[in-house]
This record gives structure tokens, C-alpha cells and sequence, in this order.
């Protein structure tokens, strides 16, 4: 019988390397984890194609919900359990708000297409443009500047993205959230941090780390006859959703003071392995 459900985020969490995952967690997670009953999920505001890589490390099948929750995965078999995405009618309506702001948005094609981004390049400076080649290095399929976007001929995205300082992406946050069919969060940049770099990620409502694991939850007590207990550990805004969801949330102690208040366990940071404490506590107390 299945002991519960672990939902995991990514960067920060698990690791603090954007490419691999420390054996020693792999293995506890491996042994610790699923071979004695937890489920694993892995919950990430990266695309598929992003996130996957340091996910080949683990043997045992997991849960891998990408995009915030735009899409949810069961591996290794790479099968689609659930989809939320947002229009295209939805995207033109975002892209004039956000010009409104002197912004631009990046557009994910989804793992079908090879997640690659849509971008209107006359949108955005040089600097700017630098900062997209460097993001587009962990996409395999090359980005497509597309031009105005309602001359597209894809109909869904999984995920739209505004970048700028934490003062520009707050304002375009606060009026983003106006629309309640959105879910909108602002996330400090992992690649430029010291710049005071954010970015804003647009979803629609019900693809959140919180409603996807809700929706995994609820597939396992219609399978199990009975709730699982669910442990969530992350360490930013996005994962303020499922900690919400959580019997138990771990909250990393690199997170912003305003996530720890939603934390159970504080762990200590991902540079130390410190997921592998607070599971243990967390799966005893349970």
C-alpha cells in the first residue's frame, strides 16, 4: 500500500546544480524513498526538455510535473496525465499588457514541439537579446523569433515568461493578477541573481505546483480507497501552492523569509544535502 506522496522541486531543492543531482540524494531518494513505499514527484517550473536531464539519474518510476503544472508526466514511460494550457486568444491579450509595461514575453511551444520559445525579437534591446541566447542554450530545438504573435499557427502554450528587475516584474505581476483565470508568479532569476534580475511566469489558473498535485492526490486516493499523506519540499514563490496542498512542507533556509513562513521543517540548503534531513524527518513524523 502506498505510504504517501513526495512532491520535490528542483533547483534549490534537490540541487543547486543546474545540471546534475548529488548521488547521495539520488540514492536516498531511491532507497529512503520510493523502495519503501513513497511515490516521488518532481515538481519544476523548467520545461520537459530542461528538466529531464538531471532527472536521468534516478531508475525508479517518478511523477514529473513541468511548467509550474502546465503538464504532468509519469516516467519513465514519458506518458501525458494532465495539460493545462493557455490559448492563443489569451496570449495576444498578455503580450499588449505587457508591452504596455515596455515588456515582451517569452512563448513555450511545449514538449511536443521540442520546447523551444517564441519571442518577438523587435520587442527586445541588445542586452536583452544577449540574455535570450543564454537561455536558449538548454533548449535542443533552436528558438523561433516569430513576430507578432497572433500570426501563429500553434493554438496552446504551456507557459509564457516576463523578465526584467524585481520593480518592473512586480508591477506587470500586480496587474497580471487582475485576470483570476491566470496564476502568476515572480521568481527571483537563478541566473542573474546579483543584477537584481526576476522573472514572471504566466500560467493558466489551474497550472500551479499546488493544483497539479492536488490532481495527482486525488488520482491515487480514487486508486488507493484512501487520502495519501503528501510531503512537499521547494524553496520560492511557485512553491507556496503546494505547500498549501502538503500535510507536511519543508522549505529550504535559502528561501525568501516571506516562503519559510509556510514551512514545517526548514532544511538546510541544497549545497548540503539538506533534503535528506528534513525527509527523514518529515517521513517520520508522518
Amino acid at each position: 500500500m502506498l505510504k504517501g506522496l513526495i512532491a520535490l522541486d528542483i533547483d534549490g531543492t534537490i540541487t543547486d546544480d543546474p545540471h546534475h543531482i548529488d548521488p547521495e540524494v539520488s540514492s536516498f531518494l531511491k532507497e529512503e524513498v520510493y523502495n519503501k513505499g513513497w511515490q516521488v514527484m518532481f515538481l519544476t517550473g523548467r520545461s520537459f526538455t530542461f528538466g529531464k536531464p538531471p532527472l536521468e539519474i534516478f531508475d525508479f518510476p517518478f511523477y514529473f510535473g513541468t511548467q509550474n503544472g502546465a503538464a504532468l508526466f509519469k516516467m519513465p514511460e514519458k506518458t501525458v496525465i494532465k495539460e493545462h494550457f493557455l490559448s492563443k486568444e489569451r496570449l495576444v491579450k498578455l503580450e499588449a499588457l505587457a508591452n504596455a509595461y515596455n515588456k515582451s514575453l517569452l512563448v513555450y511551444s511545449g514538449e511536443k514541439l521540442g520546447d523551444f520559445c517564441y519571442y518577438h525579437g523587435e520587442r527586445f534591446t541588445d542586452e536583452e537579446k544577449e540574455y535570450l541566447k543564454k537561455l536558449a542554450q538548454f533548449s535542443k530545438v533552436p528558438w523561433q523569433d516569430s513576430g507578432p504573435f497572433e500570426e501563429l499557427t500553434q493554438e496552446a502554450f504551456p507557459m509564457l515568461k516576463a523578465f526584467g528587475s524585481f520593480e518592473e516584474m512586480q508591477a506587470l505581476s500586480l496587474e497580471t493578477k487582475k485576470d483570476k483565470s491566470l496564476a502568476c508568479t515572480l521568481v527571483h532569476d537563478p541566473f542573474r541573481r546579483a543584477q537584481n534580475g526576476y522573472y514572471l511566469l504566466i500560467n493558466d489558473q489551474n497550472a500551479t505546483k499546488g493544483a497539479i498535485l492536488k490532481e495527482l492526490a486525488d488520482i491515487d486516493e480514487k486508486r488507493e480507497g484512501v487520502r495519501p499523506k503528501i510531503i512537499a519540499a521547494g524553496d520560492d514563490e511557485n512553491d507556496v501552492s503546494m505547500f498549501k496542498v502538503a500535510s507536511t512542507a519543508i522549505v529550504m533556509e535559502t528561501a525568501p523569509d516571506r516562503v519559510k513562513e509556510h514551512g514545517n521543517i526548514i532544511a538546510k540548503a541544497a549545497s548540503e544535502k539538506g533534503i535528506i534531513a528534513a525527509l527523514k524527518k518529515a517521513m517520520e513524523h508522518e
